[in-house]
C-alpha cells in the first residue's frame, strides 16, 4: 500500500513505472550516467518509502565533455517531470467538502509521561506483566504519533496463575482512567 502525505498526492506504482520507463538516450557530451542513475535511484527509494522525492536541481549532474552520457534533452525532461511531481506533492490540499474533520489526537507530554511512569504492585496471581507492559507500550507509541489509543475496553491480559503479576485492581483502575483520558487535557 503506498504511503502518502495526508490530504496530498501519494506515490503510486504508476509513478515508479513512469520513472523506470523513461528512455534516456546516450550522446557525446551528455550527463554523467552514474550521477543521473543516482538521482533516479534516490527518487525511486523515496517513492517506495512514501516520502517527498529529492529536488532534482540539488544533484550535481556533470556532463562528459568528450565521452558518452545521457542526452541533455532527455535529462532535462526527467528533471522537469520530477519537479512537477514535487510541486504536486507540495501543493495545498484541496478544500474538504462533505467530510468531517479528522479528530485531533494531540496528546501532551505530561499524558505520555503519566502512562510511561505508571507502576503497579507485583504479587502472586495478577496479570502477566509482559502483556500489560506490551499494551502500555502500544499506548505510548500511539500517543507519540498523535494517534487514537488502542481499544482499551477490549484489551485482555493473561493471568499469571501462581507466578508474579501486576495486581488486578490497580491495572483495571488505571485502564479506567486511561479510557477517560482526552487528548491535550
Amino acid at each position: 500500500m503506498p504511503c502518502w502525505h495526508p490530504g496530498l498526492m501519494q506515490w503510486t506504482p504508476q509513478h515508479l513505472s513512469d520513472l523506470n520507463a523513461m528512455s534516456l538516450r546516450s550522446e557525446r557530451g551528455g550527463h554523467d550516467h552514474a550521477a543521473v542513475d543516482l538521482l533516479i535511484s534516490n527518487t525511486s527509494a523515496c517513492m517506495r518509502a512514501g516520502r517527498q522525492i529529492p529536488d532534482p536541481t540539488s544533484f550535481a549532474l556533470p556532463t562528459n565533455r568528450f565521452g558518452q552520457g545521457y542526452a541533455r534533452a532527455d535529462v532535462k525532461r526527467l528533471i522537469d517531470r520530477l519537479q512537477r511531481w514535487r510541486a504536486d506533492w507540495d501543493a495545498p490540499a484541496p478544500p474538504e467538502t462533505n467530510r468531517r474533520a479528522a479528530p485531533s489526537w494531540n496528546w501532551t507530554q505530561s499524558q505520555v509521561d503519566w502512562v510511561r511512569d505508571r507502576t503497579f504492585t507485583i504479587r502472586r496471581g495478577g496479570y502477566v506483566c509482559a502483556d500489560v507492559d506490551d499494551f502500555l507500550d502500544r499506548v505510548i507509541v500511539a500517543m507519540a504519533h498523535h494517534n487514537p489509543l488502542p481499544d482499551i475496553a477490549s484489551s485482555k491480559f493473561d493471568t499469571s496463575g501462581f507466578h508474579q503479576g501486576y495486581v488486578f485492581d490497580e491495572v483495571d483502575d488505571f485502564l479506567d482512567e486511561l479510557s477517560a483520558l482526552k487528548p491535550g487535557g
